[in-house]
C-alpha cells in the first residue's frame, strides 16, 4: 500500500470517528428500519438510468470519430466496466475498459480514445457549468445573505462556461497542439499523440457537438434524483426536490477530491451539513447516506451479473493497462 493510498483511508476514518461522535447508532438503525421501499426502488433503477444514458451519449462521440458500433457496445462497456473498476487496480480507471470493450468491435483505437478525451473534457466543464448554475438555489438555503451578489455571480460564471463551449466545440482540434502534451512523460506522450490527432474529427460536426453537451448537462441532474429517493425513502418531507438537485452538483465535485478513500466520510459529513437546515438530524442524514452506499453496492452486484450474459472474455491487467487513455 503506497503513502498516498494510507493518508487517504487514515483521513476517511477520522471523519468517520468524528461523525460517529455526532450520531446514536441505534437511531440509525431505528429510521433504516423505517425505509419506503418504493422510494428506495426508484433510486436503484436511476442508477442503472443513469449509467446506460452516459453509455448511450458517448456514442454520439464514437461515431463523430467513426467509430459506429450499437448503441447497445457503448452501453455495455459503461455497464460492465462499472463493475470491472472494482476488480482492476483504480489507476486503471473504467475508461481503459472502456476501450477494451469497443475495440472488440470496432478496431480503431485511438479514435475511441479521441472520444473518451472530449468525454471527459466536457464532463468537468458541464459539471463546473451546473454548479455555476444552481449554486444560488443551493447557497440560499443556508442564509449567508450577498444573495444578489450570490445571483449575479453565478449568472456570469454560468455564461463564461457557455462561451467556452462555444469556443471548445468550434476549436477542438487546437488541443492537441497545446504545449501541456509535451511535458508529459515521453512514453505517454507517445501513446497520446494519435488519439489527440484525431480530435480534428470533431471540428467539423459542432452542432453535434453542442448535442453531446446539452445531454451532458441533463446527465448532471441523475445524481440529484437518486439522493432524493433516497432522502424521500426515509419519509423526509421538509427538503424540496430543488434544493437536492441544486446541491448535489456541489456534492459530486467535493466527491471527487482526492482526499479520502471512495470519498467514505466526506460525503457522509457533507449531507450531516447540508441538511441540518431542515431540521434533519445527524443520525437521519448519516441514515440517507447509507441510503446512497447502499445503492452503490447493488449497482456493482447487478453490473457484475452482466458478465454471466455477455461472453467477451476479462482483459489481463497488462492489457488494461496498455489501453489507458
Amino acid at each position: 500500500m503506497n503513502a498516498k493510498k494510507l493518508l487517504k483511508i487514515t483521513f476517511s476514518l477520522l471523519l468517520v470517528s468524528f461523525i460517529l461522535q455526532l450520531v446514536d447508532l441505534d437511531e440509525v438503525w431505528q429510521v433504516l428500519r423505517r425505509v419506503n421501499p418504493w422510494w428506495y426502488a426508484l433510486g436503484a433503477l436511476m442508477v442503472v438510468c443513469d449509467q446506460s444514458y452516459m453509455g448511450a451519449k458517448w456514442n454520439i462521440l464514437l461515431r463523430m470519430v467513426g467509430v459506429r458500433v450499437p448503441v447497445s457496445v457503448s452501453v455495455l462497456a459503461y455497464l460492465k466496466g462499472c463493475a470491472y473498476r472494482y476488480l482492476a487496480p483504480a489507476t486503471l480507471g473504467i475508461d481503459a475498459y472502456k476501450t477494451y470493450y469497443v475495440r472488440k468491435y470496432h478496431p480503431q483505437t485511438d479514435a475511441i480514445i479521441s472520444s473518451i478525451i472530449v468525454e471527459r473534457l466536457f464532463g468537468v466543464l458541464t459539471s463546473l457549468f451546473v454548479v455555476a448554475l444552481m449554486f444560488y438555489f443551493f447557497a440560499r438555503e443556508f442564509g449567508l445573505g450577498y444573495e444578489s451578489w450570490i445571483a449575479a455571480g453565478c449568472i456570469i460564471a454560468a455564461l463564461t462556461f457557455l462561451l467556452l463551449f462555444y469556443n471548445f466545440a468550434n476549436n477542438v482540434n487546437r488541443l492537441s497542439k497545446l504545449s501541456l502534451w509535451t511535458k508529459l512523460p515521453t512514453a505517454i506522450n507517445n501513446r497520446l499523440q494519435p488519439a489527440l490527432q484525431g480530435l480534428d474529427n470533431f471540428q467539423n460536426q459542432p452542432k453535434t457537438l453542442y448535442l453531446y453537451i446539452l445531454l451532458s448537462i441533463v446527465e448532471k441532474f441523475f445524481y440529484g434524483i437518486i439522493l432524493y429517493t433516497c432522502v424521500r425513502a426515509l419519509n423526509i418531507d421538509s427538503v424540496s426536490f430543488l434544493f437536492v438537485i441544486s446541491a448535489t452538483p456541489v456534492l459530486s465535485l467535493i466527491d471527487r477530491l482526492p482526499v479520502s478513500f471512495s470519498s467514505i466520510g466526506v460525503r457522509e459529513g457533507m449531507l450531516v451539513l447540508i441538511l441540518k437546515p431542515f431540521g434533519v438530524d445527524a443520525s437521519t442524514a448519516l441514515s440517507v447516506a447509507l441510503l446512497i452506499r447502499g445503492i452503490e453496492l447493488m449497482q456493482i452486484l447487478l453490473f457484475t451479473l452482466l458478465w454471466q450474459f455477455d461472453h467477451q472474455p476479462k482483459p489481463s491487467l497488462e492489457e488494461l493497462g496498455k489501453l489507458k487513455p
